[in-house]
C-alpha cells in the first residue's frame, strides 16, 4: 500500500510492505518520503521504493529520516499509528513490535 498523510508532523508519503519473516506476517511502514514512491503491487529484493522527502513533502520533518514502524496486523490503509494512549499499551507492544527485531541496534 502506499499513500500521504498531509498534517505537519505527520510521516508524509509512505509505503507499507508485507513481508514474510521466519514464517511469519509482517508490514513495515516507510515514512517520510519523496513523491516518488513506488506505486507497484509487488516489490523485488533490493528495488528502491522512495526516497527521503524534503520538508514540504514528508510531514514537515526537517532532519532527514525514514520512519520505520513494523505491524502483525494487516493495516487498513497506508498508515499505522505513530503513538497509542497508555490503556492501549500492552496490545501496541504484540501488534507493533520494535524494529530492532529486524534491523538490530540503532544508532
Amino acid at each position: 500500500k502506499a499513500g500521504y498523510n498531509p498534517e505537519r508532523g505527520d510521516y508524509g508519503h509512505v509505503v507499507v510492505l508485507q513481508h514474510s519473516i521466519r514464517n511469519q506476517t509482517v508490514y513495515a511502514l516507510y515514512g517520510h518520503l519523496d513523491t516518488a514512491i513506488t506505486r507497484t503491487g509487488y516489490v523485488l529484493k533490493g528495488q528502491i521504493i522512495g526516497w527521503m522527502g524534503g520538508p514540504h513533502e514528508n510531514g514537515g520533518w526537517t532532519t532527514p529520516h525514514v520512519h520505520f514502524q513494523l505491524s502483525v496486523a494487516s493495516p487498513e490503509t497506508h498508515d499505522l499509528p505513530g503513538a497509542v494512549c497508555p490503556e492501549d499499551r500492552d496490545n501496541a507492544l504484540y501488534e507493533y513490535p520494535d524494529p530492532r527485531y529486524v534491523v538490530g541496534e540503532l544508532h
